[in-house]
């Protein structure tokens, strides 16, 4: 059981730094928005948002796209994260040892009802 909780451990640590480095993605792209979005109101105010939004329309899809991956990549780390926290957890509870009596038993049963 050590070696296993250990395994999970280091798995576990290894995926909460792709998460970190997403969180910091995240923190970056506000950044970027934020200033885009202050280009956009003075271009507002200048009466130029029209002429500026063709100029940027490119840059408007990057971030899109961008936000999109990175909150796919975040929340696939989280699930993947959220798994091994739980199997660390029944490890630690023995609560493995009482899901796979329940499997085993489960299954004796199945047998029997088609044998019967």
């Amino acid at each position: 059981m050590k070696k296993a909780l250990i395994e999970s451990v280091w798995e576990m640590d290894n995926k909460l730094g792709e998460v970190v480095c997403g969180v910091e993605s995240l923190s970056n792209v506000e950044v970027e928005l934020g200033q885009f979005v202050c280009e956009m109101n003075q271009a507002e105010k200048t009466g130029e948002l029209q002429n500026f939004l063709l100029d940027n329309y490119r840059s408007i899809r990057i971030y899109s796209d961008l936000l999109s991956y990175v909150a796919r990549d975040l929340n696939r780390d989280y699930k993947y994260v959220a798994n091994i926290h739980q199997d660390m957890f029944d490890k630690i509870t023995g609560k493995e040892k009482d899901a796979q009596i329940a499997t085993v038993t489960s299954s004796h049963n199945t047998n029997t009802n088609t044998i019967a």
